[in-house]
């Protein structure tokens, strides 16, 4: 878009802005393909943007909780290793070397996590 024209921002726009963000494109990208600077995108359309990552983080989040508690112990194992990794930063070479029924304590602090936040969400 051209230096001084004034953008209007619109519904279709805002709806790609935050679908692309969802997915994980790049504001650079999202700017170019709707024609507008990066500034401009954050200036109308950042907490938009933010609020869909946070979703699809959180949506992640669940969907690996959920594996967490799988009654296949493989998968089950995979997914502990997974959030152990995310949340320790731990290289996952060192996991291997790690006691597997440690990771039981990791479910039952997610699952005490888990019931804490529903409890102050009841309120």
């Amino acid at each position: 878009m051209d230096r001084g024209v004034r953008y209007e921002p619109n519904e279709k726009d805002r709806v790609i802005a935050c679908e692309w963000s969802r997915c994980g494109v790049l504001r650079k990208r999202i700017a170019a393909r709707l024609g507008i600077s990066e500034n401009t995108l954050d200036i109308h359309y950042s907490r938009e943007m933010n609020i869909a990552r946070g979703e699809l983080h959180v949506e992640c989040a669940n969907n690996m909780y959920n594996l967490a508690h799988s009654d296949d112990e493989k998968i089950a194992k995979g997914a502990n290793e997974y959030i152990l990794s995310k949340i320790c930063r731990l290289d996952t070479a060192v996991l291997e070397d790690v006691d597997h029924s440690a990771l039981l304590g990791l479910k039952q602090a997610l699952d005490s996590l888990v019931i804490k936040k529903e409890q102050e969400h009841e309120y």
